[in-house]
């Protein structure tokens, strides 16, 4: 699992996401100059960035931004946020 900062636009803070990665062994930050476009239409997923390869396979850019449709944003991110003090007053 990784936690990512997650803004859907400029008007919000940016929010923390947890994303669980599969086949993740380790972190790595590659410069971006390293990553090429991979020549594939994906309008249904936008969040698909570039690749990289190296003798290890493919690494994918994610961009965090795009991962959320508005319904799934919507629920995991209310506004007004959920104040977390009524809940534990409820129990």
């Amino acid at each position: 699992m990784v936690l990512v900062h997650y803004r859907y636009d400029d008007a919000h803070p940016a929010q923390l996401l947890g994303l669980i990665l599969e086949q993740a062994t380790e972190t790595l930050r590659c410069p971006v100059a390293q990553f090429k476009a991979y020549g594939l239409d994906n309008r249904l997923s936008p969040y698909l960035g570039p690749v990289r390869e190296d003798e290890q396979g493919l690494l994918q850019w994610i961009h965090v931004q795009e991962l959320l449709s508005e319904p799934v944003r919507e629920l995991l991110y209310p506004v007004p946020p959920i104040d977390l003090d009524l809940l534990e007053d409820a129990s």
